[in-house]
């Protein structure tokens, strides 16, 4: 579940909550029948009134603990599959066994989001739009690449669409975590 579906989740629940609230305060004020029967009503029901809503949360918050379980291990897989991508564009000489290894983990990091995210757009009439489109083009730029001799500037070129497309990917994949500011960040580092 990501944060902004979870984050609506709980404004709607709060405001669950403060409807109950309201209609208990009114309920207490207006409730003219004999022994406030519509009130002693409604505050037997307030266990189930609350409870439902509750477990409701609960699950979300389950969901969201799995899905950021999730997100970890496909940055893991994410941030190898990269490295073994620049480091195929550093080497001049490329084996075919190295080629179709890269290839390998940059699908298994398609499919992983696949996994993860549904597309964008996605409906029983669309099949939608891949989420993040940038990790089909790395793939493309090293299959563009192939194996054997490799030209020095198509590799650098390479790099730098593969560079830039992770920057893109990265910012907006990372906006999904829930980070938090380190406490005591050590900002200053020692030349040798």
């Amino acid at each position: 579940m990501t944060r902004r579906r979870l984050h609506n989740i709980i404004i709607i629940i709060t405001v669950i909550y403060a409807l109950c609230i309201i209609c208990g305060i009114l309920l207490r004020i207006f409730d003219d029948s004999k022994n406030q029967i519509i009130y002693e009503t409604f505050t037997d029901l307030i266990p189930l009134i609350f409870a439902i809503p509750l477990g409701y949360l609960g699950f979300c918050f389950q969901r969201r603990n799995n899905f950021m379980s999730s997100l970890k291990e496909l940055w893991k897989n994410m941030i190898f599959a990269l490295n073994e991508t620049l480091e195929y564009t550093h080497k001049h000489k490329i084996s075919n066994v190295e080629y179709e290894r890269t290839l390998k983990e940059l699908s298994k990091v398609i499919d992983e989001l696949r996994g993860v995210y549904k597309n964008v757009g996605e409906s029983q009439d669309s099949k939608g739009l891949y989420p993040f489109e940038p990790i089909k083009s790395i793939r493309k730029e090293i299959e563009k690449l192939g194996f054997g001799d490799i030209d020095k500037v198509k590799a650098k070129e390479a790099r730098q669409i593969i560079i830039g497309n992770w920057k893109s990917i990265r910012n907006e994949f990372l906006h999904e975590f829930d980070r938090y500011e380190p406490t005591k960040p050590v900002s200053k580092y020692i030349r040798e």
